[in-house]
């Protein structure tokens, strides 16, 4: 195998991998496949001092191994249901969160501190941010990652946390080309179909592509969607299109950068090709790099399906060389050598700060929406509600994208104030017993506040939260995840909307309940 080709085939890919070290596949693809790039999930990521000497030892592998330039390191995150760095770093609320709040200068203020805490660690790219706009309420893959359902709101947002990224020393990654916010199904379990024409894309979900790219973005991520007006194949999706990737993308809107796809072990690619054929179609396509984020035996199978591909003509090597030369630019912008790295110790004083998570709960905060108080119940009055009675989910991950939720504290929350509130905890799902169960509790409390979580897609829950209502007792919900969960309860009065499940959320939304704060935010979206 020529050596050159060799390097230029790896520098297409990107990889995930098991466990918190470097595991020995993984060593071998940095050393005899010179793959371009790794993808760090919730499962390889333990601690910051962890995560630091863990991308330390694959730079310094990938430089024995010849690179003059470093590995690409990217992740997920987006803050909120997606995020990758929990322990001991900074967990923000989502984009729906910055959506409720529209303001460009704070998602530009949390997008430098995100920066911030990565680069510290030596992460140099962000799978993010989501530009998808979340016009269809079923959709299960996108919800509160998204902005907000308007082409005007999602672009101002995403390019200011782009930006910010970007000038921090972060590569930004808008997705998903060309815009799944109206998709019907999760691409991690099949592949949906989107049939707008293309005025209506035009105007709806390329608009914020459009302003990402005006902004400078430096990586779009292509969709695993059908887009038939786009495509003519209506089976094949965005990833694996020429008209989607090369001739709209590249040519109509002028995108020179690094065209990334999404994970090529998804349902909505494996359930149709297999992933040889699916590396090669996304090369053909125009994909630079491609992402293959967990099985070893996958990623090799698609590093020699594309070797075999050039060597028999049907990629060519011009071809290739654009894709190589378009990740090598990136990578020269980066600059990164090991001296500009901070020390372990230091790195780990960077992030997770006092003042990182000030601004975690500031946005918590004002993301918070009072979206009906028709009883006026807010603030709380606990002296005239005893005793009180907090109904509150198991959270859980609804897609593949999300790793790890942190528990919810609603009731923890609650007593710090009302030492003697009763609390009852549910499955997201809940049995009949516990249906019947959440109602006897129901019974011996005045006021009862529960906090959904995405009811809207979850019947029992929904059927859950009905039998409450039926006890006529005064009632607050608190919609955890999508706001869309108010939207299905028009007989509960008084109704918060909090867009996220962690901390900082559960903490801001119990202070409104009690009057210590007000509630500023404004719903992103229709209900």
């Amino acid at each position: 195998m020529d050596e050159t080709l060799k390097a230029k085939v790896g520098q297409m890919f990107m990889v995930g991998f098991e466990g918190e070290g470097p595991s020995d596949p993984l060593l071998r693809l940095i050393q005899e496949y010179h793959i371009g790039g790794i993808v760090l999930f919730g499962r390889n990521v333990q601690t910051p001092a962890q995560v630091k000497e863990l991308i330390e030892q694959l730079q310094g592998c990938a430089r024995r191994a010849g690179a003059n330039l470093p590995l690409l390191v990217a992740i997920d995150q987006e803050g909120g249901i997606v995020t990758r760095l929990t322990r001991g770093f900074t967990i923000f609320p989502g984009n729906m969160a910055l959506g409720a709040i529209d303001s460009e200068e704070l998602a530009g203020r949390v997008g430098e501190v995100m920066a911030r805490e990565m680069v510290a660690m030596g992460i140099n790219m962000n799978l993010a941010p989501v530009l998808d706009i979340h016009t269809r309420k079923e959709n299960p893959g996108v919800g509160v990652r998204a902005y907000g359902d308007t082409p005007g709101l999602v672009a101002r947002m995403g390019v200011a946390v782009l930006k910010a990224y970007q000038r921090s020393g972060i590569i930004a990654t808008a997705k998903h080309f060309p815009g799944i916010g109206d998709a019907d199904a999760d691409t991690h379990l099949g592949l949906p179909s989107i049939s707008h024409s293309r005025e209506r894309l035009a105007s709806v979900e390329l608009y914020p592509f459009v302003a990402a790219i005006q902004a400078g973005v430096k990586a779009i991520m292509t969709s695993h969607v059908c887009f038939p007006a786009l495509e003519p194949d209506p089976q094949l999706p965005a990833t694996l299109s020429r008209s989607i990737t090369e001739t709209l993308l590249r040519r109509d809107l002028g995108f020179e950068g690094v065209v990334v796809t999404d994970d090529l072990e998804m349902g909505a690619i494996l359930k149709h090709f297999n992933l040889a054929e699916a590396v090669v179609r996304a090369v053909e396509a125009g994909a630079d790099l491609l992402l293959i984020c967990r099985d070893y035996q996958r990623q090799i199978e698609g590093l020699e399906g594309l070797y075999r591909a050039v060597e028999t003509g049907r990629i060519q090597k011009d071809r290739l060389s654009a894709s190589f030369q378009r990740i090598l630019n990136v990578k020269r912008e980066l600059s990164l050598t090991p001296k500009s790295q901070p020390s372990t110790g230091e790195a780990i004083q960077r992030v997770g700060t006092v003042g990182h998570r000030k601004m975690a709960y500031e946005v918590a905060r004002r993301a918070v929406t009072l979206v009906r108080d028709r009883e006026g119940l807010i603030p709380l009055n606990l002296s005239r509600h005893r005793p009180l009675g907090a109904f509150y989910p198991k959270v859980f991950s609804l897609t593949q994208v999300e790793e790890g939720p942190q528990p919810v504290t609603l009731l923890s929350e609650l007593r710090q104030r009302y030492p003697n509130a009763l609390g009852f905890e549910f499955d997201t799902e809940p049995s009949p017993d516990q249906i019947r169960a959440a109602c006897s509790v129901g019974k011996e409390v005045d006021l009862i506040v529960i906090a959904s979580y995405n009811s809207h897609l979850k019947p029992l829950q929904k059927q859950l939260i009905q039998g409450l209502t039926t006890l006529h007792k005064p009632m607050v919900l608190m919609a955890l995840r999508n706001p869309y969960d108010i939207g299905e309860f028009p007989e509960i009065g008084t109704c918060l909307a909090l867009y996220d499940y962690h901390k900082a959320s559960i903490v801001a939304g119990v202070q409104v309940l009690l009057g210590d704060v007000q509630a500023e935010g404004a719903l992103p979206c229709r209900l």
